[in-house]
């Protein structure tokens, strides 16, 4: 048969598909199911003919119809074919590439030594040594590699990708050692990528005898240190790590990333007590090293420390510190004067810290001078047209939660409904419009838009709780909800919402003992006023109500003006808060 009728049997498969939906989703579905009888059957035409005259190209197709039926033994079948005839560097690549997602190593070591006569870069030289390594064959995978590392900076970086990606990493474990070889560690560069390399590969000896080794060869060289504290905390080595961070930073004290990371360090380890000494030693603290000062003190409730920082704040110029007055502002505010803080942030000019400044204006305005009207103009001369399109979004966030708070509720509605209608898709609108609609009783509008946000997000986690357990607690539809909740806690099951959630289902379906055991470790996660709510009803009519008393008790210190304790408590004990 002729070229020309070979070609002639493909343009008649294909013209079946102009008969069909030309969308994309369509045609998809064409090619995976309609066509495949078709492909099926050509193929075998193709491969009688195939026996007679090979064709590169009805090499590729095949390949081609094979890779959309999901064969990959056809697939690499129909390039492997192609790229043997023609030596074309684009096709032997692309075979290579499929005979190793195959597993067909010993293939792949063909191609790719066919490859290397035609390439003149690392690439083929890598997927051999993959191969090769792939295949169990250690010999030969160290030679390979071997020629890589011998290749400089570019040949390193290949031989590294091939010993990570591998995946008998085993053999590629027992080879480290061995390509290592006599490496100095004086060369920093190639000891430092070999402990990363050991660390990458989880080769914990190694990685740590290769950091141990690199600073004894670096003993004054705080990145040195850094490399060897970072290994010994992959390994849970956290007291030696703490030592080793604190010889790179007295090694390199001006270093505010290393300061950082040993800040972190020991707040990690509990040793909290040093972090505040730490971040007030640097000489010439950079706008990050004070950020993270008040940030520890606010986390630490330091008030000493807030104090301090108010005090060393207060004496610094503008010039040197450019954030220091809207971190005069954090701290005042930390130490619960907000008025104190207004002055400050209306102080922050056009900055980095600008548009947070006037967030927390509009905080202040609403919340302590009860401004509503000052706040919302606050947020609205934020909204020009240079406005990145997320703080935008913010802005009408902040202010529809500010006004839903101060009671506004159909005004903090019309705040999203406006928003929406320039990102109508915006899934934190929706979201934040939904949860609103909670408070105004319009559970059909809460439906809407939860399940727009599922439309085009169906693992939505929140999305998910906040409609089943809405289902739960506002309608009868209990069944639905447990459904929409389990598909939430399989996403998150350590989400304190999403098991309070479900022992809210099980309470309201009469499944006390469950709703119990969920509510308690919700409780143990999160003993917020809604949590304490939900366990000490269900305590209550699981006849535990000396328990259910102690848990609402407690719940009210820390929230006295939670709304669903109070409303849980009124209904069924109005004693216990008179």
């Amino acid at each position: 048969m002729q070229r020309i009728d070979q070609i002639r049997i493909v343009q008649v498969g294909f013209s079946k598909i102009k008969h069909f939906d030309q969308t994309p989703g369509a045609i998809r579905r064409v090619l995976r199911h309609g066509l495949r009888g078709f492909a099926i059957a050509w193929l075998a035409c193709v491969g009688s003919l195939a026996q007679a005259e090979s064709d590169p190209m009805l090499d590729l197709l095949a390949g081609e119809f094979a890779i959309q039926a999901g064969d990959k033994e056809g697939a690499l079948a129909g390039y492997a074919d192609a790229a043997r005839a023609t030596r074309d560097p684009a096709q032997l690549e692309r075979a290579v590439a499929i005979a190793l997602y195959a597993g067909r190593y010993e293939v792949a070591r063909e191609l790719a030594a066919l490859w290397e006569q035609s390439a003149q870069d690392l690439a083929p030289q890598r997927a051999r040594a993959w191969a090769e390594l792939g295949a169990g064959d250690e010999a030969a995978a160290q030679t390979s590699l071997l020629r890589l590392l011998a290749a400089g900076a570019a040949g390193r970086r290949a031989a590294f990708e091939v010993l990570q990606a591998a995946e008998l990493r085993k053999l590629a474990t027992r080879l480290l050692p061995v390509l290592k070889g006599g490496a100095p560690p004086e060369d920093f560069v190639a000891a430092a990528q070999w402990v990363a390399q050991a660390e990458a590969m989880d080769a914990e000896e190694l990685a740590l005898a290769w950091s141990a080794e690199l600073v004894q060869a670096h003993r004054r060289e705080a990145r040195a240190w850094r490399l060897r504290a970072q290994v010994l905390l992959a390994y849970q080595q956290s007291l030696a790590a703490r030592d080793a961070l604190a010889k790179a930073v007295e090694l390199a004290p001006e270093d505010e990333d290393l300061r950082l990371a040993m800040a972190a360090l020991l707040d990690q380890i509990g040793a909290s007590t040093e972090v505040a000494a730490l971040l007030r030693k640097a000489k010439e603290p950079g706008e990050r090293l004070w950020a993270a000062r008040v940030a520890y003190a606010a986390q630490y409730e330091d008030g000493d420390e807030l104090k301090r920082l108010d005090r060393e704040l207060q004496s610094r110029k503008w010039k040197d510190l450019p954030a220091r007055v809207f971190l005069l502002g954090q701290v005042a505010e930390l130490r619960e004067r907000p008025l104190e803080a207004l002055p400050w942030y209306l102080a922050v000019a056009e900055g980095p810290q600008f548009v947070q400044a006037r967030f927390r204006v509009a905080v202040i305005q609403a919340r302590e001078l009860k401004d509503l009207s000052a706040m919302r103009a606050t947020l609205a001369a934020l909204r020009s047209p240079d406005l990145d399109e997320g703080t935008a979004i913010d802005t009408y966030l902040l202010e529809g939660e500010l006004l839903g708070g101060g009671g506004s509720t159909a005004e903090a509605t019309a705040v999203y409904d406006a928003a929406l209608l320039q990102w109508p898709n915006d899934e934190r609108l929706l979201y934040a419009r939904a949860m609103q609609l909670v408070e105004a009783d319009d559970i059909a509008g809460v439906e809407r838009d939860l399940r727009r946000i599922l439309s085009f997000d169906p693992d939505h986690a929140h999305a998910l709780n906040a409609l089943g357990y809405t289902l739960a607690d506002r309608t009868d539809r209990r069944e639905e909800a447990l459904l929409l909740i389990e598909r939430a806690l399989a996403l998150g099951p350590n989400e304190a919402a999403f098991i309070d959630s479900m022992g809210w289902i099980q309470y309201r379906m009469g499944n006390l003992e469950q709703a119990v055991d969920y509510l308690r470790r919700a409780y143990e996660l999160l003993p917020d006023g809604e949590v304490a709510a939900h366990l000490g009803e269900a305590l209550w009519v699981s006849g535990e109500r000396e328990e259910a008393n102690k848990i609402w008790s407690e719940a009210l210190q820390r929230s006295p003006e939670d709304e669903a304790l109070l409303e849980t408590i009124r209904r069924l004990n109005p004693e216990l808060n008179r």
